[in-house]
């Protein structure tokens, strides 16, 4: 991202003792941000915009631009944020509310819609497809206790080069609520059966979890090998990090 020139500029003004933002940007071939500000008694707005020229810089199956533009509020209680973020892989995710002063804790709805594809460079080899939104809300410490919500994905395909068959026409939602997360999937196996997860999961250490996995009908086959019809039911009970009994 800083490769070749990058050059920063960056304007000031004191007020009461306080320092505030006048005009900064930054500027290189990948990437550009710039911030003006506007000052009215002791409140401060800050525009933002920003632009990474080539997201596929970062992951290579969606390039294109990704366009970053908003407000910031600061007041002597915290700052109002109001940001919109745009791109390929149809990214479309908006930030609104308020950070307390100091970020001791926050009041922010974060949501908006992405395809799943985005988050195949931490999964590789596996590659996954479909569509996801999201709709959160953070109130109160910077912490996933935090956090609620949901998060949805439907129809999906994951696929592995390791495994003779996909998952197909994957849908799921995962909710967020009092530190812990339910979640609710299916999918069908691309040579036969279905497979239902439901359960719930917390979100710190040691990630405490409930699963059932519903297994029907499910064909798994080498054409030169082998043919294996497959059905029933496995649960995963206790601490997610180790210890868990399946």
């Amino acid at each position: 991202l800083l490769a070749g020139e990058t050059r920063l500029a960056l304007g000031l003004s004191l007020h009461d003792g306080a320092l505030f933002v006048d005009k900064a940007t930054v500027t290189n071939p990948q990437l550009s941000v710039q911030a003006d500000g506007t000052l009215r008694g002791q409140e401060q707005t800050v525009s933002v915009t920003a632009r990474l020229n080539n997201l596929g810089l970062l992951l290579p199956d969606f390039p294109g631009a990704l366009n970053i533009s908003g407000t910031l509020v600061q007041t002597a209680s915290g700052t109002q944020v109001d940001m919109r973020g745009t791109g390929p892989g149809q990214i479309d995710a908006r930030v609104k509310g308020r950070l307390a002063r100091g970020l001791g804790s926050a009041d922010l709805t974060v949501s908006g819609t992405s395809q799943a594809g985005l988050a195949n460079p931490f999964i590789a080899p596996r590659v996954l497809s479909g569509r996801t939104a999201f709709d959160m809300r953070l109130r109160g410490p910077l912490t996933l206790e935090s956090l609620s919500g949901n998060l949805t994905l439907a129809d999906a395909r994951l696929a592995d080069p390791m495994l003779t068959f996909s998952l197909d026409g994957i849908s799921g939602r995962v909710d967020l609520a009092g530190g812990r997360a339910k979640v609710a999937g299916s999918g069908r196996i691309s040579t036969g059966g279905t497979v239902t997860v439901s359960g719930t999961a917390g979100l710190a250490a040691p990630f405490a979890g409930d699963f059932a996995i519903d297994i029907r009908n499910a064909v798994i086959r080498d054409p030169q090998l082998y043919e294996v019809r497959l059905g029933g039911n496995i649960t995963i009970k206790g601490p997610l990090m180790g210890g868990a009994k399946i």
